[in-house]
């Protein structure tokens, strides 16, 4: 299993209304939750987490501004026989 999940270390943490730990509503309602390797870890570690990498993606409504960060995450769980 391979997916993105948004970093605390991108620029929009902390914009929006917090509505709890490590998450804020942004536009329209929609919540995000922001996460550190530790989260990570906590959240899908019972998925066989093999690999966390930041990954960094471009701002497409302005080039000139940071670009959002993100984890790279791949889980690979074994198979049991």
């Amino acid at each position: 299993m391979v997916f993105t999940v948004i970093s605390k270390n991108s620029p929009n943490y902390g914009m929006g209304k917090k509505v709890g730990e490590n998450t804020f509503e942004i536009d329209k309602g929609g919540q995000l939750f922001f996460y550190d390797h530790q989260s990570v870890q906590q959240e899908f570690g019972a998925y066989g987490v093999a690999d966390i990498i930041e990954i960094e993606e471009p701002n497409s409504r302005v080039a000139t501004a940071p670009g959002f960060k993100f984890f790279l995450v791949k889980c690979h769980k074994p198979v049991e026989h």
